[in-house]
């Protein structure tokens, strides 16, 4: 069955069952499964922050979600590839990692995991999180990096101050952006990311 064109929909027959097959059209904002909760990933993190973890996904970096709550991951995750658009993300996508993926996260290729509290603790103990992944915590609205991957992030100054203002009302409040600038990635206003492989760190 040839696939629809731009903005068309076909049934593919599979067995006894139709699969539905829609291709939206190419100027079309993207869909998310995140829905009504899209807005969680902004109140988890401050606007710096989100700026800065949507270039890291442009740069095609490893990045780890953590979180207690499994929905929060999965929400976050879906809200950050919506966030791509135009662009899609064409790397590993596990919004939950299960204990028996953990290997995945010593894998050479860019990736977007989500993980929970307690099978990042059995990463650590196991030392299966390497020094090039970005940790993102979702819960203390942190963010971790490698210092070279921290200094490589540069964003445009104008385009940063735009996205800032837009993005601004919807985040949480910084409460330390001005302790975490220090040896961070920068954008127009200040936004940084903690380049560090031990400590934590925010926007």
């Amino acid at each position: 069955t040839p696939l629809p064109d731009y903005g068309g929909r076909v049934d593919v027959p599979l067995g006894n069952v139709s699969i539905h097959v829609v291709i939206p059209p190419a100027n079309e904002l993207p869909h998310t499964m995140a829905g009504r909760d899209f807005l969680l990933l902004f109140e988890c993190l401050d606007v710096s922050s989100v700026i800065v973890l949507w270039a890291l996904l442009l740069a095609e970096q490893k990045v780890l979600l953590q979180a207690r709550q499994t929905h929060v991951l999965t929400m976050a995750a879906e809200s950050l590839c919506a966030l791509l658009f135009p662009f899609s993300w064409q790397h590993v996508y596990i919004p939950i990692l299960p204990a028996s993926l953990l290997d995945i996260l010593q894998a050479p290729v860019p990736f977007l995991i989500g993980i929970d509290e307690e099978v990042l603790g059995m990463a650590e103990q196991g030392g299966l999180v390497p020094d090039d992944v970005v940790q993102v915590d979702l819960d203390a609205s942190s963010i971790v990096c490698d210092p070279d991957v921290a200094r490589a992030i540069r964003l445009p100054q104008k385009q940063y101050h735009k996205l800032y203002k837009a993005l601004a009302p919807f985040c949480r409040a910084s409460g330390r952006q001005s302790q975490d600038t220090e040896g961070g990635a920068e954008g127009g206003d200040g936004g940084s990311v903690r380049g560090s492989s031990g400590g934590g760190g925010g926007g």
